[in-house]
């Protein structure tokens, strides 16, 4: 990959399964709009709920407001039902609710004819201030209640994750670090982990990286490759001072390498930990071989902070044995392409073994990306390989979730 997708883009996004891909781990995303049910019951809920089910929208219910605010889901809904009483007391809750969240979906008030509460509960949306549609009465009417849902799925799938972008994502800080394991092949230790970027929108849920990486400009991608790198350096800092031998791999751009302030940033960031933290740098091998002498330079100057080189993507031919032995590199990683067919592909397999072959007569790690089944992982470790990472062994996720791996791992046995 070359120019931008050299950037973050192959390096911060965990890939998407293969279709034919059948290992646990989430889908791919499928949007459907999202509503909640507050404080409705009887003939109104039913058929609000029937109808939801029949257009494809998502539905919550909760009793009251009180329920809501226990049971609010991560992902921001997209429209809310709000059923007001005579008094009127738990509907303005489930505003100031809504408001709190800063929610910004569409509210739609429900009340009985001649219910003197709702003008009040109106002046409260109105305030805070909340998308309030035209109140509804009931009883509803089944045929306008239908129309005004399919209304709004069709609003909240325009808003949906194709307009999303990077560059709106860092503004409101959807983004998150999670991190893929790595696994011993041999021992199936967990003996790394792999930065890899999250968008968490708040009404959608999980994005995939496709979508708003696809049309990220060069100043986004650059903002992305700082905060991943200040993300793995606290990360990796953390787990040394708990004592947790992880190595902490973030893909890092040519560009990254060269004009953020890496030394400044692992110094900074690392600074309450008394032990080094363990990082490694992935690298395109497109990249090294085209910036040798840089790269030389600068991975001496890294290994004073602890961090060494991974070539990413690795082939033969581009880089010679004696210049990948002067850039002490940790680790040679054989591309998902490669690897997809390595167990039933007889070209796929002679290139994973010759890419083995290089890491042993260096004496380096093999490490083999996007293992997906068992018969690869198989195939891979009577190659020789040492070290793979993939739907298989794992999806990402938060560092606090790898170290609750690490801490069940080393308890003993109960007797």
């Amino acid at each position: 990959m070359k120019a931008k997708s050299a950037a973050v883009a192959r390096a911060a996004a965990e890939p998407e399964p293969d279709a034919g891909h059948t290992a646990p781990g989430p889908a791919p995303l499928q949007f459907t709009p999202l509503a909640y049910v507050v404080g409705c019951d009887g003939d109104s809920l039913r058929l609000l709920t029937t109808s939801m089910d029949e257009i494809g929208i998502e539905h919550v219910e909760f009793n009251d407001s009180a329920a809501m605010s226990v049971g609010w889901r991560r992902r921001m809904p997209d429209l809310v039902f709000v059923g007001v009483s005579a008094g009127g007391a738990d509907a303005v809750d489930s505003l100031f609710a809504l408001s709190e969240r800063l929610f910004t979906g569409k509210l739609q008030l429900l009340s009985d004819p001649g219910v003197s509460a709702i003008e009040s509960v109106m002046r409260v949306a109105h305030h805070n201030p909340l998308k309030i549609l035209p109140t509804l009465t009931k009883p509803l009417n089944a045929d306008a209640l239908r129309t005004l849902l399919q209304g709004q799925k069709t609003a909240a799938l325009l808003e949906g994750p194709s307009q999303i972008t990077l560059d709106e994502a860092l503004k409101n800080g959807w983004l998150d670090f999670w991190y893929q394991p790595k696994i011993d092949l041999r021992t199936k230790n967990l003996v790394g982990v792999e930065s890899l970027v999250r968008l968490h929108h708040p009404k959608i849920g999980l994005v995939s990286p496709s979508v708003f990486l696809k049309s990220a400009d060069e100043t986004s991608l650059f903002v992305l490759s700082q905060r991943a790198l200040v993300h793995a350096v606290r990360t990796a800092a953390d787990f040394a001072k708990l004592g947790i031998n992880l190595k902490v791999a973030i893909n890092i751009s040519m560009k990254a390498l060269r004009a953020l302030p890496v030394d400044r940033l692992i110094r900074q960031h690392s600074a309450a930990s008394e032990r080094r933290p363990n990082l490694l740098f992935d690298v395109n091998q497109d990249d090294v071989a085209a910036n040798l002498s840089f790269v030389y330079q600068r991975s001496k100057a890294l290994r004073e902070l602890g961090v060494r080189l991974a070539i990413d993507d690795y082939q033969n031919g581009q880089l010679t044995q004696a210049e990948l032995k002067g850039l002490a590199v940790t680790e040679i990683k054989i591309g998902r392409m490669f690897v997809s067919g390595c167990d039933n592909g007889a070209i796929e397999a002679t290139i994973c073994q010759s890419v083995i072959d290089v890491a042993r007569k260096l004496g380096t790690c093999a490490v083999a990306v996007g293992i997906e089944r068992p018969s690869q992982a198989e195939a891979l470790l009577q190659m020789g390989c040492d070290v793979g990472q993939g739907f298989l062994f794992g999806h990402s996720v938060p560092p606090d979730k790898i170290v609750q791996m690490m801490q069940q791992r080393a308890e003993p046995l109960a007797e």
